[in-house]
């Protein structure tokens, strides 16, 4: 009998910019993995080259929120399977799923709520 060492496969397949940072991408992983997919480890690569992990999680959703600084960012996924299989974090040479340029709008207006009382908010700025 042959043991699959094979890691699962994903992919970054959208990312939109919410403003201010955030980011809000939709991602695939291989359904029929052998030995399912456990976890997703999410990189992003900025303008130095290098990789940076942003998070790992528990495969359940396909879509996930991050908070980004401004300038080009290129995102990529990895997916590890239950057995413990994955692929390196990625190189120098590896290509983003999905690359973009966040902004961050600083002259946008801002809502302060300071005064909560009685289940509401009382006063602030708009």
């Amino acid at each position: 009998m042959a043991i699959d060492s094979t890691p699962p496969q994903a992919r970054i397949t959208a990312a939109e910019d919410l403003g201010d940072g955030r980011v809000r991408t939709d991602y695939y992983w291989e359904p029929d993995a052998p030995a399912g997919v456990a976890k997703l480890w999410f990189y992003r690569r900025g303008e130095d080259a290098g990789w940076v992990r942003l998070g790992v999680e528990e495969a359940r959703q396909t879509w996930r929120v991050f908070e980004l600084p401004a300038g080009p960012s290129g995102l990529k996924v990895v997916a590890e399977d239950y057995a413990g299989n994955r692929l390196p974090k990625p190189g120098a040479d590896d290509v983003p799923d999905v690359s973009l340029t966040v902004e961050r709008n600083t002259d946008r207006p801002l809502l302060l709520l300071e005064n909560f009382q009685g289940g509401q908010y009382q006063g602030g700025s708009r």
